[in-house]
């Protein structure tokens, strides 16, 4: 049969904000056949990808097939994890590390999410050596030589030609860490051939790939620079340099076994418009659900079935665990994917819409003031009606009518208006937070009379109700007394231990340099005096009995006149060092303080 083309006077362009799905009816003699057809403009331009003609950021996590009962992933379990990311403003999915089931990439182009469709290749063991280093060119091998470029090439069209009407394909991945080579190329090509139009991912033909074989460049294979886990002067350095012509996007950062400052790495997301965005490593837990003959259940993973070779805990790193409960990394980046930006400065609200096609006006805002913890006033903002990209100022009633005397937090709940497929009406979209200056806060904050005794070892500081005693020879702080009462059950001490943990550091090291003992030698301490303050300068080595210091450093201990204190440490760490646990000052309080209250970021962790 000849093509035929369809044309449409104005299209409505299917988005992640608006997906919007023309269906397109085949008839095949007395079958009719409807296909769901997302029209959706990708291109590279300026540095920038654009969707639409908008430089869009992908919001994105990396999902595996996998839930509590294994690999078999059933339709449910699918419409389960795209309407928990949408509740969570996830707006893209990589498909690690292979292409999914058709349903769900129906589905997710449905509720409008972006997908970068990958391929099932990667060559990851190959690039294992006995001496623990990293094998280039041997971790390449499979991608550079002519016996497989038939099974690369067949891998690249089973993933185009089965998903190449589906819109919502936003890349297309030539797999995950097989090194990189012609096969890739070959693959690339083939894509290509098909579709002019298409942008094509691979991570591995980065800029510092180390090429095999030596002096061949495969920057030619992927149309995006891919990274996974670069650093944040790294990336800001890329993004800045007049000579790359590529848009940046992270196809895997900020893996989920700590989240990782995921509020600072957007911040550039936010900042360039060559920056792509990124996906989250990664979306649940590895580990299936076991039922004992008690009727007791628990996950086994790693080892826990006798296997070697297994990969431990390394499996155990999502957002959500196997049966989908959230952990505190979900939350994170449920924050930092919110759809707006607020600010707030004297009475008036300020909020960005960060989407790039659709108004705010589908969400309102509840506000409220609270001072220690009783709510003083509040509101709502009926409609955001805020166009893509703009911001709107609001100007909050009542709000600077009272003289606040505790400590006080204006609170910016936004909400969805109407029942969606992920959510019903007013649930909480996100939220913004911001500390008020109160009467009593800047009274606290008022300057006092310093009074400093420096005597041959022991340094008095007064400050009203408060005293500090600093001791000279040991380089701390021995006492602190409010109101002639004792605080402290023992003098201040630093410490470089935390508990052992999976994903960075080496406890056998920490243990054999004594780090979870350390001590300190104090060279000398000095006392000067500012017009606000009293600082006494210290120099200062740590590190654990019986091994040299893994630390030299200045400590600055500054006594405020507003009765505060804080401490400023400038050191070097030894070269040969293991990487440290923390650096961290311990204060020890009296038994009686048995029952504390305190402020912190809640009401999960944060």
């Amino acid at each position: 049969k000849s093509p035929f083309e369809i044309k449409i006077a104005e299209p409505m362009m299917w988005n992640d904000e608006k997906p919007h799905i023309y269906t397109l009816f085949l008839t095949v003699e007395d079958e009719i056949i409807p296909l769901p057809i997302a029209l959706c403009k990708k291109e590279i331009k300026d540095k920038k990808l654009l969707i639409n003609g908008k430089a869009a950021k992908l919001r994105g996590i990396n999902r595996h097939d996998s839930t509590e009962n294994g690999y078999v992933v059933t339709v449910d379990d699918m419409k389960k994890d795209l309407l928990m990311m949408k509740r969570a403003n996830v707006n893209c999915i990589r498909t690690s590390h292979y292409p999914n089931d058709p349903r769900f990439v129906e589905l997710a182009q449905a509720l409008g999410f972006y997908l970068v469709n990958e391929a099932d290749i990667e060559t990851h063991g190959m690039g294992w050596n006995t001496d623990a280093d990293w094998d280039w060119f041997r971790w390449s091998m499979l991608s550079t030589i002519d016996e497989w470029e038939a099974a690369y090439v067949d891998r690249a069209e089973h993933l185009f030609e089965r998903d190449k009407n589906q819109g919502c394909v936003v890349m297309w991945s030539l797999g995950n860490e097989s090194g990189c080579g012609k096969n890739h190329r070959a693959m690339r090509n083939y894509i290509k051939s098909r579709d002019n139009t298409a942008i094509v991912h691979y991570e591995n033909a980065h800029l510092e790939f180390k090429a095999v074989p030596e002096g061949e460049n495969f920057a030619d294979i992927s149309d995006v620079e891919s990274r996974m886990y670069s650093g944040y002067n790294y990336t800001e350095g890329y993004l800045n340099n007049p000579d790359y012509d590529k848009p940046f996007y992270w196809c895997e950062y900020v893996c989920s076994m700590t989240t990782g400052d995921v509020h600072e790495y957007w911040k550039l997301v936010d900042k360039y418009e060559n920056h792509t965005g990124g996906c989250i490593w990664e979306w649940s837990d590895h580990a299936v659900r076991i039922d004992d003959e008690n009727g007791n259940a628990r996950y086994y993973y790693g080892g826990d079935f006798g296997e070697y070779p297994h990969n431990g805990i390394c499996c155990i790193d999502g957002l959500v665990f196997p049966d989908r409960t959230p952990r505190p990394g979900y939350y994170d980046m449920k924050k930092v994917y919110e759809p707006f930006r607020t600010e707030y400065k004297d009475g008036t609200l300020t909020i960005k819409n960060v989407r790039y096609f659709t108004p705010l006006s589908d969400l309102y805002a509840d506000w409220k003031v609270e001072s220690n913890g009783v709510t003083i006033v509040s509101g709502r903002i009926e409609s955001l009606d805020i166009a893509p990209q703009d911001k709107k100022e609001f100007r909050l009633t009542g709000i600077d009518e009272f003289n606040y005397t505790g400590d006080t937090f204006l609170t910016v709940t936004v909400r969805q208006k109407n029942d969606t497929l992920w959510a019903e009406a007013g649930y909480e979209v996100g939220f913004g937070q911001f500390e008020i200056e109160s009467a009593k806060a800047t009274a606290e904050r008022e300057a006092k009379l310093l009074v400093c005794e420096d005597g041959d070892r022991f340094v008095t500081i007064t400050n009203g109700e408060n005293e500090y005693t600093f001791d000279k020879a040991y380089g701390r702080i021995a006492s602190i007394r409010k109101n002639d009462e004792e605080i402290l059950a023992k003098p201040t001490a630093f410490k470089l231990w935390r508990a052992p943990s999976y994903n960075v550091g080496s406890s056998p090291a920490w243990y054999a340099n004594n780090l979870h003992h350390v001590a300190q030698k104090t060279y000398s301490a000095n006392v000067e005096k500012t017009e606000n303050a009293i600082v006494i300068k210290t120099k200062i080595a740590l590190g654990g009995p019986a091994n040299p210091p893994v630390i030299k450093a200045d400590v600055d201990y500054i006594f405020n006149n507003n009765g505060t204190f804080s401490v400023e440490i400038d050191g070097k760490i030894k070269k040969e060092a293991p990487v440290l646990p923390r650096i961290g000052m311990e204060l020890i309080l009296k038994e009686e303080f048995e029952n504390i209250s305190y402020f912190g970021l809640g009401e999960i962790e944060t």
